[in-house]
C-alpha cells in the first residue's frame, strides 16, 4: 500500500455518477487486522468533503468508496498478491475493523448448494459482510472428456425482490465480463429467472440489450419463501484444465434493484450501498481442495470429508436414484427422474484405473445413448450395432451419492433438450426435410441442422427453425438461429423469419451478420448475409417456419469432422415493419448462445410429386412454344391437353406449380423407346401467364436440390418466333456464372 498505491478523492456527476480523471491524492491511516487479513484505512477527508473515494494500484482501481460520514470515508482491504508485502504485514498493528466494504468476500465453509432440489457441491465459497446483505458465491473446477477445464459456478444471494450477478472477467473489470443474472420474477414457477450478460459498458440500457449474449448451460434458479434467490450454472471454456488450475482466476459479482419485471437496475445508488466487485478466486475440483494451515492464503475453512475413491458399491450407486436407465421402442437413454423410465436388464464392469463403469444393455441396436444428471447431459453418443449396447460411464463427477441421488429432471427454461432424429422433419411450402439434428429451443420454438454438399462439392449449412411465440398473435414476431463463430450475438450469421404481407407463404426468411445489439443496426443489416435455397412460411396458427443454406467454404467431410459449432438463436416481437429487441417485453422470450453438432443429411423431397417414373433423368424437347395462354388453370387429368403451334397436344399427366408468381401449368408423357435399349423418354410442356422473366423446370441429381440438375428455362422474347424462347441449362452452382448451357442439347 506504499510505493505507486495511492487514495484520490474525486467529484461525482450526478448525472451519469462518472468520475472525471482530475484526482488528488488524500492523507490516510491504517491498521491491519490479522484474523481477519484486511486493511482498515482512514481517509482524512479535510476541508472538502469527497463525494468518493477510490484506491489505485498504478492504472488499476483496486477499490472504491462512497463518502457517508463527516469524519471521512472508511474501506476494508482484505490482503493479497500485490497488495502488501510480507515485512510491511508483520510491522501492520492489529486493530478491529470500524466499517467494510461492499468490495470484501471471505470464504466460507459448508460449499454446496441447493437449487430447485437438487444439490450442488464445490470447492470454495465466499461471502460478504452481513451488514451488507446475504450474499454467497460459489466456484469449482471440472475437466471435460477433451481436456479443457469447465467452470462450475453458483450464487445465493436476498436481492430483496431485485437481482444477483456472478461471473467470470478476463478484464479484471466489469465491462468485458461474463456473468449470470438471477432475478426475482413472479411470472415463473420457481419464482426466478437466470440470464446471461457479456457486460459491454456500465449503462444499465447496454447491459439489458445484451441480455443472453453468452452461454450458461445447465442453468437453473429458485427463489426460497423468504425471498432468497439462488443460481446455478457452469460454463465450458477453451483454456486447459491444468492451466486454469493452476492460476487464480478473477471473478466479479453485483446485487441491484429491477427496473421493471425483467430488466434490471442499476446497482450504483448513493443511498443504497449494493454489494458489488471482483476477486480473485484460486478455483480447484471438488473435495481436492486442499488446505496448509501455515498457508495465509488459506481458505479460512476446514477441508471437507475425505471422499472414498475406491468402486461404487453397485451402478445403482451412481445411477439410481437419481439417474435411472430407460429404454424405449426409439431408443435407450440414461435420464433422469421425473420422467416415465422403463428399468431395461444390464450388466456392468468397473475399471478402477479409468474409476469407470462399461454398460452392456442387451437387445439395444441403432439407438442414441445418453447420459444426464438432472437437466445436465453428461455424455451423448449414437450406438449403431447388431450386438447389443455398450455404455461407457465415467465416474470422476458421481463419487458423491448424495448429490447424486438428489438429482432430478427440472431444467432451466433455456436449456435445448436434444431430439431424435426421427422428430426431424420440417415441411415448408410443401417440401418435407429430415433433418440430422433438431432441438427444442423452448415450448413452440425448434431448430434443425444438417449438411449437405453443393455441386462444388462444398459443404452448405442446412438449417431450419419452427417458432411459435408464447402468447402472441399471428404475425406480431420473429424468430432468428445461426452460426455464432464468436460465441456472441455479434458477428452471428443467421437468418431471420417474420410476417410479410407481400410474399404468398405470409412469411419471409433474410440472411443477416448481426452487427451489434442495437436494433437500428439489427434492421440496417438484413440482407446482409446470402442464404442458399430459403423458404419460409407462415402457418394458420401463426407458427413460423423456415428452411435455409450458409456456405461453409469447406469440404462436407471438413465439416462434418469440426464437431460441434456455436449457434445463435432469439425470438422477439415485431416493430410495425422493423423487428423489435428481444430483451424487452416478454422476459420469458428463448433467445442466447449454446452448440450443435451438424451431421450429413438426407436429401431433400417433395410432399407430393407426378405419380411418374423415371428411369433416367433425360428430357424431350417442346417441339414448339406459343405464346403465353392468358390464364392457365389447374388442368384436370383427364384433359392434359396443351396448344402448341395450332394443335392440341395430348399429354399422360399434368400438375399445376401456383406457388410461382404468375403461376405455370407442366405436362408431361413418359414413353418407351423400345429398340433403344429399353430407356424410356419424357415429353413435357409448360404454359405461364407471367409476361416478364422466366419459369424454368428441370431434373435434380438429388431431390429437392437445385444444385447438378438441367433444367429447361421459357422466357418471353420479342425477337422470337411466337415470342417466347426455350433454352436448355445445367445448374453448376448457385452462382449465376455457373448457370451454364449443357454440352448435351435438349432434343
Amino acid at each position: 500500500m506504499d510505493s505507486y498505491t495511492q487514495w484520490t478523492a474525486h467529484a461525482s456527476d450526478p448525472k451519469t455518477q462518472r468520475t472525471p480523471s482530475v484526482a488528488k491524492p488524500l492523507g490516510y491511516s491504517r491498521t491491519f487486522e490479522p484474523d481477519c487479513r484486511s486493511w482498515t484505512v482512514q481517509v482524512a477527508s479535510g476541508a472538502a468533503k469527497p463525494s468518493a473515494v477510490i484506491l489505485h494500484d498504478g492504472s488499476e482501481e483496486l477499490g472504491r468508496r462512497r463518502t457517508r460520514s463527516a469524519a471521512g470515508p472508511v474501506l476494508v482491504l482484505r490482503t493479497g498478491p500485490g497488495a502488501a508485502d510480507a515485512q510491511s504485514l508483520a510491522r501492520a498493528p492489529a486493530r478491529a475493523p470500524t466499517s467494510t466494504a461492499a468490495r470484501r468476500m471471505v470464504e466460507d465453509p459448508g460449499c454446496s448448494l441447493t437449487v430447485n432440489g437438487q444439490v450442488h457441491p464445490f470447492s470454495a465459497c465466499w461471502s460478504v459482510r452481513p451488514s451488507l446483505g446475504h450474499f454467497v458465491v460459489y466456484t469449482s473446477l471440472e475437466r471435460d472428456d477433451r481436456g479443457r477445464a469447465v467452470l462450475r459456478m453458483g450464487l445465493e444471494a436476498q436481492p430483496h425482490g431485485g437481482w444477483a450477478a456472478f461471473g467470470l472477467s478476463h478484464t479484471r473489470s466489469m465491462e468485458g465480463g461474463e456473468v449470470a443474472v438471477v432475478a426475482t420474477d413472479d411470472r415463473v414457477p420457481s419464482g426466478a429467472t437466470i440470464s446471461k450478460f457479456t457486460l459491454f459498458a456500465p449503462l444499465a440500457q447496454r447491459i439489458n440489450a445484451a441480455n443472453g449474449s453468452f452461454s450458461v448451460p445447465g442453468a437453473a434458479a429458485e427463489r426460497l419463501p423468504d425471498g432468497t434467490v439462488v443460481g446455478y450454472f457452469h460454463v465450458p471454456t477453451n483454456d486447459s484444465y491444468d492451466s486454469m488450475a493452476a492460476t487464480p482466476q478473477y471473478f466479479i459479482y453485483a446485487r441491484g434493484p429491477l427496473a421493471s419485471p425483467g430488466v434490471l437496475g442499476a446497482h450504483f445508488d448513493p443511498e443504497i450501498e449494493y454489494p458489488y466487485g471482483g476477486i480473485d478466486i484460486a478455483i480447484s475440483p471438488v473435495f481436492d481442495h486442499a488446505v496448509d494451515g501455515n498457508d495465509p492464503e488459506a481458505p479460512l475453512r476446514a477441508p471437507p470429508a475425505a471422499v472414498p475413491r475406491q468402486q461404487p458399491e453397485s451402478l445403482g450407486d451412481l445411477l439410481n436414484p437419481g439417474l435411472v436407465v430407460d429404454a424405449d421402442q426409439t431408443g435407450l437413454t440414461v435420464s433422469g427422474v421425473g420422467i416415465s423410465a422403463y428399468r431395461t436388464k444390464n450388466t456392468a464392469a468397473y475399471d478402477s484405473a479409468t474409476r469407470s463403469w462399461t454398460v452392456t444393455l442387451p437387445g439395444v441396436a441403432s439407438a442414441t445413448v445418453s447420459i444426464a444428471r438432472g437437466s445436465d447431459v453428461e455424455l451423448a453418443d449414437d450406438v449403431a450395432t447388431s450386438g447389443p449396447a455398450v455404455l461407457l460411464a465415467l465416474v470422476n463427477r458421481a463419487t458423491n451419492k448424495a448429490a447424486v441421488r438428489a438429482a432430478h429432471s427440472a431444467a432451466s427454461s433455456r436449456l435445448l433438450q436434444q431430439a431424435s432424429s426421427t422428430d426431424c422433419v420440417l415441411e415448408v411450402n410443401g417440401v418435407s426435410r429430415t433433418f440430422a439434428g433438431c432441438q427444442d429451443v423452448a415450448s413452440g420454438f425448434k431448430v434443425f441442422s444438417g449438411l449437405q454438399a453443393d455441386g462444388d462439392g462444398n459443404a452448405v449449412l442446412v438449417l431450419g427453425m419452427l417458432a411459435l411465440m408464447s402468447g402472441a398473435t399471428p404475425g406480431s414476431f420473429w424468430a432468428s438461429f445461426g452460426l455464432a463463430p464468436d460465441q456472441q450475438m455479434p458477428g452471428s450469421l443467421v437468418g431471420i423469419v417474420e410476417p410479410s404481407a407481400s410474399a404468398a407463404s405470409g412469411a419471409a426468411v433474410t440472411g443477416m451478420v448481426i452487427p451489434s445489439y442495437s436494433t437500428r443496426g439489427v434492421n440496417a443489416a438484413r440482407g446482409s448475409l446470402t442464404l442458399l435455397d430459403a423458404s419460409a412460411e407462415a402457418r394458420s396458427d401463426g407458427t413460423l417456419v423456415a428452411v435455409y443454406g450458409i456456405p461453409l467454404n469447406t469440404t462436407l467431410a471438413a465439416a462434418e469432422a469440426a464437431g460441434a459449432r456455436p449457434f445463435a438463436y432469439a425470438i422477439g416481437p415485431m416493430d410495425g415493419t422493423d423487428l423489435g429487441s428481444h430483451a424487452t417485453g416478454n422476459a420469458l422470450n428463448p433467445y442466447g448462445i449454446d452448440s450443435i453438432t451438424p451431421r450429413q443429411m438426407q436429401a431433400v423431397s417433395p410432399a407430393s410429386s407426378p405419380s411418374v417414373e423415371l428411369v433416367e433423368p433425360a428430357a424431350e424437347p417442346v417441339a414448339g412454344a406459343s405464346s403465353p395462354s392468358a390464364a392457365p388453370s389447374p388442368p384436370a387429368a383427364s384433359a392434359c391437353t396443351l396448344p402448341l403451334d395450332g394443335s392440341n397436344e395430348a399429354y399422360t399427366s399434368c400438375t399445376n406449380a401456383n406457388s410461382v408468381d404468375g403461376g405455370f401449368n407442366l405436362f408431361w408423357t413418359v414413353a418407351d423407346e423400345g429398340s433403344n435399349g429399353g430407356n424410356m423418354t419424357m415429353r413435357w410442356a409448360l404454359n405461364t401467364t407471367r409476361t416478364t422473366g422466366y419459369v424454368a423446370v428441370g431434373f435434380p441429381t438429388s431431390a429437392g436440390q437445385m444444385v447438378g440438375a438441367s433444367a429447361v428455362a421459357l422466357a418471353a422474347c420479342a425477337s422470337c418466333a411466337g415470342g417466347v424462347t426455350a433454352t436448355g441449362y445445367y445448374l453448376g452452382g448457385t452462382s449465376q456464372s455457373s448457370v451454364v448451357t449443357p454440352a448435351r442439347a435438349w432434343r
